[in-house]
């Protein structure tokens, strides 16, 4: 088994109910192929569960899907964003870092329907990285399942800390005067409630989800080595990626992340960033700002050059 994999379940056999088959002919992916549960998790789950129990791993793997599509229907040189500048530019950032780099491992929490916004598409496309898409909005993980994406999906919601627990999710719903680009940066842009304010709780639907520690989630994925975190999320891009690197150093580093793309349209607001990068340098890793809304974490161990 390739070290990258955490073998949180082991190369086959039944765990938490669940039966777990591996591709014998694959060494570095895993095929997951599970059946059913016959209770759901909270039904059978009785007692507060370690970070990576089997049991949550198993859980986690059950809902993974496939890829759905794909590759060579994806059009790197038309982008579904080419009208968001901001957008163009991280893009253009992440291809001068990956350049070159082929076969990477990436996570993208928050991946929406795959496309719009994705941070992660061209690398799939053009330099065959793998990885996982996780979205928690059901609708847009309808969407990212008819997309051309070839990546591994996971329907969750995901949070700080080390504990499975339920929150509160909204999304906010704009008039038809709105302009089309307004719509279509909201068409993803579903939140936790607590990051929402009083006229987005006002003028959104609300619905309660299961979140899951992003930890556990990494764990479930069975790679121990990731090139590219992405954090897309509409509030709390800092605690969750604070979080993240501190939990991980104080479990003994199970994961070795090389970058981190996250967004957090209120850090410069709010927060003194010179602090901020003392914070995440104490963590290993340095910051930089590609655009006020995008930072970029990047392992002490490599360098980054952008020009």
């Amino acid at each position: 088994m390739n070290s990258r994999m955490v073998d949180a379940v082991g190369d086959g056999g039944v765990a938490g109910g669940l039966a777990v088959q591996r591709n014998a002919e694959q060494s570095d992916h895993l095929d997951f192929t599970l059946l059913p549960a016959r209770r759901c998790l909270r039904q059978r789950l009785r007692e507060r569960l370690h970070w990576q129990d089997k049991r949550l791993m198993t859980h986690l793997q059950g809902m993974m899907e496939a890829g759905p599509g794909v590759a060579s229907r994806l059009h790197p040189q038309n982008p579904p964003w080419a009208r968001r500048p901001s957008y163009n530019a991280t893009e253009n950032y992440l291809r001068a870092l990956t350049d070159g780099e082929v076969d990477g491992v990436f996570v993208e929490i928050g991946a929406q329907d795959g496309q719009w916004l994705s941070n992660t598409w061209r690398l799939e496309a053009t330099q065959g990285w793998r990885g996982l898409l996780v979205e928690a909005d059901p609708r847009n993980y309808q969407r990212l399942r008819t997309s051309p994406r070839t990546s591994s999906t996971l329907p969750v919601c995901v949070t700080p800390g080390l504990t499975v627990h339920k929150e509160s999710m909204i999304k906010t719903h704009y008039p038809n005067t709105a302009t089309e680009g307004l719509l279509r940066a909201q068409e993803g842009r579903s939140k936790l409630r607590r990051y929402a304010t009083a006229s987005e709780v006002w003028a959104g639907d609300e619905w309660s989800t299961t979140c899951y520690p992003i930890i556990s989630v990494l764990a479930a994925f069975r790679y121990r080595k990731i090139d590219l975190l992405t954090l897309d999320l509409s509030g709390g891009g800092l605690e969750m990626t604070l979080d993240f690197l501190s939990k991980n150093k104080q479990l003994g580093s199970p994961f070795f992340v090389r970058r981190i793309l996250y967004q957090d349209s209120q850090l410069s607001q709010f927060f003194d960033l010179n602090q901020v990068r003392e914070d995440f340098k104490r963590l290993g890793y340095h910051m930089l700002m590609m655009k006020p809304v995008h930072y970029l974490l990047y392992h002490e161990s490599i360098s980054v050059a952008i020009h």
